[in-house]
């Protein structure tokens, strides 16, 4: 039975904005540790978030970048988890109103042909949508024994945008292709993170997620793996 990789990408892309998203704390590296803190960004009782309204523009300029619609209606939803890395213990997010959607990305490859001398260029158009996001905290542990964490609090809350696409043969174009939004305007730091699932049908299988990849070859090396791995999985009827 032959198998398909059908991959997703998320890339978190920190805009570049001169407060944070939901508060006017300063959006600025290097600061002191939790200096860039108010009861908005920490999530006190009773205080009243007001979005970023130059970080819906750089999102909606995304959203442009990536050939994307831009609804006439978007909504922030409420993400509950309980991490130290935000003090609310919710990230407001986008879910199924996001700021962009219907987008993609085209993707031109070049392929040797065995036919001829010259190479064969075939053209790939691949589903884009980016949506925004508050971050969370930085936290790290004291090493060796990782028995206490420091807590970097001024990194709370700035604004993301999150494009995704799903793809199954252009995963890494279009992680170069995110110099695209690095020199559209206002745009900053990048992390990547990527799913994929293997199908043999129509139906996809499950999805594994694999979390925080940094570098080009992480992610290729990830892929390398996990590919083979699921295969042989859902060759022995696993799931």
């Amino acid at each position: 039975m032959e198998y398909e990789a059908v991959i997703g990408l998320e890339t978190h892309v920190q805009l570049k904005t001169k407060s944070k998203m939901w508060c006017g704390c300063a959006n600025a590296f290097g600061a002191p540790p939790n200096t860039n803190v108010c009861p908005v960004c920490l999530g006190l009782p009773g205080v009243l978030p007001v979005p970023n309204d130059e970080a819906l523009r750089l999102t909606v300029l995304t959203g442009y970048l990536l050939n994307c619609e831009i609804p006439r209606f978007a909504k922030f939803d409420r993400k509950s988890y309980f991490y130290p890395d935000m003090p609310k213990n919710y990230q407001i997010t986008q879910y199924d109103k996001p700021s962009t959607a219907n987008g993609h990305v085209e993707f031109e490859f070049t392929a040797a042909s065995r036919a001829c001398a010259s190479p064969a260029r075939t053209w790939r158009r691949t589903w884009a949508r980016a949506r925004i996001l508050s971050a969370t905290a930085a936290w790290t542990s004291t090493a060796p024994a990782c028995r206490s964490w420091k807590l970097f609090l001024n990194r709370t809350s700035p604004a993301r945008t999150w494009p995704t696409n799903t793809s199954t043969r252009s995963r890494t174009s279009w992680l170069r292709r995110r110099e695209r939004l690095r020199h559209g305007e206002g745009h900053g730091a990048l992390r990547r993170e990527r799913e994929c699932a293997s199908k043999g049908t129509k139906e996809l299988g499950a999805k594994i997620e694999i979390k925080n990849m940094n570098s080009f070859s992480g992610v290729r090396r990830a892929l390398e793996y996990e590919i083979p791995r699921q295969i042989e999985v859902v060759s022995k009827g696993g799931n």
